[in-house]
C-alpha cells in the first residue's frame, strides 16, 4: 500500500517548487513591474533559506511523527508560507512606491534575525528542536542571557523583515497580526510545558529575562 503524503512534507514541496514557480510566473504575466526578476530572487533566497533550516536542519526527518502532531508548527509553517503568497501577489498586483529605506531598514533586521537564529541555535547545539521533545537543558548562555526564545524572537523578526524589504504592506500586517500572534502562541504553549518538566527551576528563570525583549 503506498504510504500517504503527510501534511508537513506536502508543505515542503510547496515552498521548494511551488512558491518559485508562482513567483517567475507572475513575473511573466506582469513584466512592467520594476525590480520584478531583482524580487524574484529574492523570493527564491528566502524560500530555499527557509526550507533548509526548517527541514534540511538534521532534526526534521527525525523527529517528523512527533512534528506531525504539533499543530503549532504545523500552523506556524502553514502561515508563514500564506504570507509568501500574499506579498507575491501583492508586489505584482498592487500599486507601490520603492522606498529605499525599507529595503535597508527590513535588510538589517533580516541580518539581525538570522544572527539571533543562528547564535541561538548555536548555543543550544544538540538541545535544538523546532519544539520541546524532549528533557532539554535549560540555559543562561549566549542569546539566552538576554531572552527566553531568542529563536523564536528571530523567525518573528525575519517575518516582518521579508515582507519590508519587499515592501508589501498588506503582508506586512499579515506578519504583525497573524504570524507573530501564532509565535507567540506558540511561545504560551511550550512553556507551560516547560514548566512541567522543569517546575520551579523554569520559573525562576522566566523570572531573570523578558521571553523576547531583554
Amino acid at each position: 500500500m503506498k504510504k500517504k503524503t503527510s501534511f508537513l512534507k506536502l508543505l515542503m514541496m510547496v515552498i521548494k517548487f511551488l512558491i518559485p514557480f508562482t513567483v517567475i510566473l507572475l513575473k511573466i504575466i506582469h513584466p512592467q513591474v520594476k525590480y520584478g526578476w531583482l524580487f524574484v530572487g529574492y523570493v527564491i533566497f528566502v524560500a530555499v533559506e527557509r526550507t533548509f533550516e526548517t527541514f534540511y536542519s538534521g532534526r526534521f526527518e527525525k523527529h517528523i511523527s512527533r512534528l506531525e502532531k504539533d499543530w503549532t508548527f504545523q500552523a506556524v509553517a502553514l502561515v508563514y508560507t500564506t504570507m509568501a503568497f500574499i506579498m507575491m501577489f501583492e508586489f505584482f498586483l498592487v500599486p507601490r512606491t520603492f522606498t529605499p529605506f525599507l529595503v535597508i531598514y527590513g535588510g538589517t533586521i533580516y541580518l539581525i534575525a538570522l544572527f539571533l537564529r543562528l547564535w541561538g541555535v548555536k548555543t543550544l547545539g544538540e538541545s535544538w528542536q523546532t519544539k520541546i521533545l524532549t528533557r532539554q537543558l535549560i540555559t543562561d548562555k549566549g542569546p539566552y542571557k538576554y531572552m527566553r526564545h531568542p529563536i523564536y524572537f528571530g523567525v518573528i523578526l525575519e517575518a516582518l523583515s521579508v515582507s519590508m524589504i519587499a515592501g508589501t504592506f498588506y503582508a506586512f500586517l499579515f506578519a504583525i497580526f497573524i504570524f507573530a500572534s501564532l509565535m507567540i502562541l506558540k511561545t504560551y504553549l511550550e512553556e507551560k510545558d516547560l514548566i512541567k518538566i522543569y517546575g520551579d527551576k523554569y520559573r525562576e528563570y522566566t523570572q531573570k529575562c523578558w521571553a523576547y525583549l531583554p
